[in-house]
């Protein structure tokens, strides 16, 4: 008589509903046993995974994984291809971009970052996770800034400031590099007084478009900072009218005590700018004279080096005649131009220039760099042969990667 065979059923139903979970997850493309994964750091772990995809790998005890931290991993065959792809195109450039940052070296980690900032721009969507995007716009902004390409910067720095806004907590390690004292979020080396006109157009095209996406396509209100970059780099393109209004509408906008007054600083400093720009230097020079007390932040500095430009731009039919007439006697005595009046303004306008390294030198390294340029050139001007050799060594010395420091190069 055979024995009566007993059938766990519940064992089973558990097996099945396994078989059949797992089965879904491959089907999606998402799931796989994985018996062992090696780490980058050579930490080798036995677990499950549950799933992966762009953003990082998922274990069945609930941790994640970023693609950056994984060196390769034993996955289902169905799935072996496309996990080696996302550890090969998304890891690789990760991990060396945050070794590079972590080094300082900035212009390895553009030669990654730079590439794959602006295919996100064309394409969208680039990025495996907002950390990696934050760290993708940090590494273009300081390698743009290292090659003196400061227009070029501003764009990856208002979408690093974006993320760290968005995700609080994300980015702690990192906040260091957005060097920034303003209560606006201008960035320190970002100062918007602008030397190369090379680039402007393209990057106040840009910066258009982010502006027209927040303000007319979502309905949200565009960063300060993002207008005041936008308003300055038309002004410097002479697109006079739409900075204008640019300049009106940030005025018009509700901001905290101090913030209002930094905008309120900048509203001064770029009408005044707009003057210069069209040869009004009485009420240029008048406006940023009569305004400087209210003048703070950041735009203090750059109030200072337009009032100096402008002194001399003003001057500059006679600085041409004065250095035409100057005899070779007088430049070797370094007695200053025939024209005493020309001359005091120059002299004033030198001081001025030299305020700007003397009090914001490290805060703002390319206005200062700019500041000492045109200082050595006044005294060159003066025939003070010997001030314009010391403020050229002072400049190679103090700011060589800068784009003033770069032209006595040449």
């Amino acid at each position: 008589m055979r024995k009566p065979v007993y059938i766990n059923r519940s064992a089973i139903i558990r097996a099945s509903v396994a078989l059949l979970l797992t089965g879904f997850a491959i089907a999606n493309g998402q799931s796989c046993m994985g018996q062992s994964i090696i780490l980058r750091n050579l930490t080798r772990i036995q677990a499950e995974i549950s799933k992966f995809d762009q953003t990082g790998i998922e274990l069945f005890d609930g941790r994640r994984i970023g693609w950056d931290e994984v060196l390769q991993a034993s996955v289902s065959p169905s799935d072996q291809v496309k996990f080696d792809k996302y550890v090969r195109e998304i890891g690789l450039p990760v991990f060396r971009l945050k070794t590079r940052i972590k080094k300082g070296d900035w212009w390895g980690a553009g030669k990654i970052a730079d590439p794959m900032f602006e295919l996100n721009l064309k394409e969208g969507n680039v990025f495996p996770d907002s950390k990696t995007k934050f760290l993708a716009c940090v590494a273009t902004m300081q390698s743009r800034l290292h090659s003196t390409r400061r227009a070029e910067a501003v764009l990856p720095f208002l979408e690093a400031m974006e993320l760290k806004r968005e995700t609080k907590n994300d980015f702690v390690e990192f906040e260091n590099l957005l060097e920034s004292e303003s209560t606006i979020n201008l960035a320190s080396k970002l100062t918007p007084v602008w030397f190369d006109q090379t680039k402007l157009k393209s990057c106040s095209d840009q910066l258009k478009e982010k502006f027209q996406y927040y303000e007319v396509s979502n309905g949200k209100t565009t960063s300060p900072a993002l207008m005041i970059y936008l308003a300055s780099m038309l002004i410097e393109i002479e697109d006079f009218e739409p900075a204008k209004k640019l300049i009106e509408l940030l005025a018009s906008r509700t901001f905290d005590s101090d913030q209002a007054k930094e905008i309120a600083a900048w509203k001064l400093v770029l009408e005044a700018r707009i003057m210069q720009k069209n040869g009004d230097h009485v009420r240029c020079q008048s406006s940023l004279e009569s305004g400087e007390p209210t003048i703070i932040g950041q735009a203090r500095p750059a109030a200072l080096y337009y009032l100096a430009m402008s002194k001399i731009e003003m001057h500059a039919k006679d600085i041409e005649t004065e250095t035409q007439k100057s005899s070779n006697q007088n430049i070797s005595l370094g007695g200053g131009l025939a024209n005493r009046a020309l001359d005091s303004d120059l002299s004033k306008a030198a001081l001025l220039l030299l305020r700007i390294p003397a009090l914001y030198g490290d805060l703002h390294p390319h206005l200062s760099a700019a500041a000492v340029y045109q200082a050595a050139e006044i005294a060159k001007v003066r025939g003070q042969s010997n001030d314009h050799e010391k403020l050229r060594q002072q400049l190679f010395r103090r700011y060589p990667r800068t784009y003033h420091g770069r032209i006595i190069k040449q």
